[in-house]
């Protein structure tokens, strides 16, 4: 979907409150008017390119509210934080809110954020919906309405995920709403899954451009689904089967494949790869209002681009020791994964134009599992995990800036912050396997040959009655940074087991003597954002533990 990068937006989506009353502005660059345009086959394209658009958002919002937590955005916050692989990487200013749960609130705001953005973006593409009737009937317009209502069910899946039971709508509207009615966890997982059953068959395997939803994505979000109720108390008794069977749809779909090499998945320029399913689409000249993938900048030395030549980072969030020790010393992924020689300038290591030895390498971090050894000392620039271990006693500091930046997201090309311009993968392959491998786990079955078939092309190890132990493992190993950590470790019953061992900030609080969880509770759901609740004119109820 090349040409999508590049569309303008007509589109401006204003949310006053927080999924509570929408108002579409109107972008008049003409004397066209609304109802002229969205008739339109050139109109109503544009309103579908905004749908896509909101995909961004999402991702790369900056929780600029607060000044101590603006460098992250507000899905990683929610998604990387508070998990057993990654930690603040700076304790200050109250910085492990969401990393350690005891002082999360409703009114955080990576909270508000994530609810708000996928309600402004559900009610655009409500708006979208209504307009599929009042517009020129032309050939691609059912397969644009099946890709709306996989956005949208993408975006109530999200909430879903994080807050549990929210409001179901589908209708567009341009007045205030007082009240909605919270529908149940169990009817939006229905509705989830009967919107996308619904339109499956409606997308094409092959779209006429990159970019655009497939049925191969709608199968692979359709094999997660059903994971995930497949674990809840409410669950369909086919659940598992039917994670198994999606899973095995996208598998077997010729347009995928996974590649040879792990790094070859994230190299700089190669986004556009047969492992993709899907992903949300960049390019440096439609980084317009400062929108740009901000997956890098939270990675990394506080402001390293001080000096020229280093990336613009801030170091917000960090691998715990855990993340590094999941590798095995021979898993090709921890280098493709992490910056293991620094160079200085660090974007040297990307310039194939400069002989190797011009360049100059300032840090080298062997695997975690490498020991300093006094009898043979190493050379003088290797730092061992021991030297930036996050793990210390209540009231001291850890390291915030000398450890192994994550480098899968490097754009060398970004000048700052804002314009990281690299694709961002929601589904690729690999998860794929890693979804039948789980499914078939849970009917009793062996998930041993697709946790292989992810890991052989990085390490070459065969697992043996693989668990669901074995799956996060491996999905912390493959998936390492791209916001799914939380919702793993929630979905399988093992967050606050995994997260009390090997997350900093939640061991300094259970070493104070406090309950981070709060009796388990804080671990299982996000709170209901305060304004919702104070502008909901009904009793909307807040999640447990809050």
């Amino acid at each position: 979907m090349n040409n999508m990068k590049k569309i303008g937006i007509l589109l401006v989506v204003v949310l006053f409150g927080t999924g509570c009353t929408d108002f579409l502005m109107e972008d008049n660059r003409s004397s066209i008017t609304i109802d002229e345009y969205y008739t339109t086959q050139e109109g109503y394209e544009s309103l579908v390119n905004a749908c896509y658009s909101t995909l961004r958002e999402l991702y790369t919002d900056m929780n600029a509210d607060d000044d101590n937590q603006k460098n992250y955005t507000s899905l990683q916050g929610l998604t990387l934080l508070g998990t057993d692989l990654y930690c603040v990487a700076k304790l200050a200013d109250q910085n492990d809110i969401l990393d350690g749960y005891f002082l999360l609130t409703p009114d955080h705001a990576a909270v508000s954020k994530v609810f708000s953005n996928c309600y402004k973006s559900i009610q655009l593409h409500n708006v979208a919906l209504s307009w599929a009737e009042k517009t020129v009937q032309y050939d691609q317009l059912p397969t644009r309405v099946a890709e709306v209502r996989f956005i949208r069910a993408y975006m109530y899946n999200m909430l879903l995920e994080h807050f549990g039971g929210v409001s179901i709508v589908e209708d567009a509207f341009d007045t205030p709403i007082a009240s909605f009615e919270r529908d149940s966890e169990e009817d939006v997982f229905a509705f989830i899954i009967a919107e996308l059953t619904d339109i499956k068959d409606l997308l094409p395997e092959n779209p006429e451009g990159y970019g655009r939803i497939t049925k191969g994505a709608v199968e692979h979000l359709l094999a997660s689904v059903h994971l995930s109720r497949g674990y809840a108390e409410f669950a369909a008794a086919d659940d598992f089967q039917k994670a198994e069977q999606f899973a095995t749809s996208v598998i077997e779909n010729p347009n995928y494949d996974l590649l040879s090499e792990f790094e070859d998945v994230f190299r700089v320029g190669n986004e556009e790869n047969r492992e993709i399913v899907f992903a949300i689409q960049f390019d440096r000249s439609s980084l317009i209002n400062g929108v740009g993938g901000h997956r890098a900048h939270c990675w990394g030395g506080t402001y390293a681009a001080k000096t020229p030549g280093w990336p613009y980072r801030s170091g917000q969030i960090r691998p715990t020791d855990q993340c590094y020790l999941q590798y095995n010393a021979n898993d090709k992924r921890y280098m493709a994964s992490f910056m293991t020689n620094q160079y200085d300038p660090y974007y040297d290591f990307y310039d194939d134009g400069k002989a190797e030895s011009d360049k100059v390498i300032t840090d080298v971090y062997p695997h975690a599992s490498i020991k300093y050894d006094s009898a043979n000392p190493a050379p003088a620039n290797w730092v061992f995990l021991d030297e930036y271990t996050v793990f210390v006693p209540f009231g001291e500091e850890w390291e915030d800036s000398d450890y192994p930046w994550v480098r899968k997201f490097d754009d060398p090309l970004a000048i700052n912050q804002y314009d990281n311009s690299r694709d961002f993968f929601l589904f690729r392959l690999a998860e794929t396997y890693l979804i039948r491998a789980e499914a078939k786990i849970k009917q009793g079955g062996s998930g041993d040959a697709d946790i292989y078939e992810v890991r052989k092309r990085s390490w070459d190890v065969m697992p043996v009655n693989a668990t669901i132990d074995t799956i996060l493992d491996e999905r912390g190993r493959e998936l390492m940074g791209e916001c799914k950590r939380w919702m793993d470790l929630r979905r399988t019953g093992k967050l606050e087991e995994r997260v009390s061992i090997h997350n900093p900030s939640v061991l300094r609080y259970i070493d104070q003597g406090y309950d981070p969880f709060n009796g388990g509770t804080k671990a299982l759901r996000r709170p209901i954002p305060t304004d919702v609740i104070i502008r909901d004119a009904g009793d909307y109820g807040q999640n447990e533990g809050y």
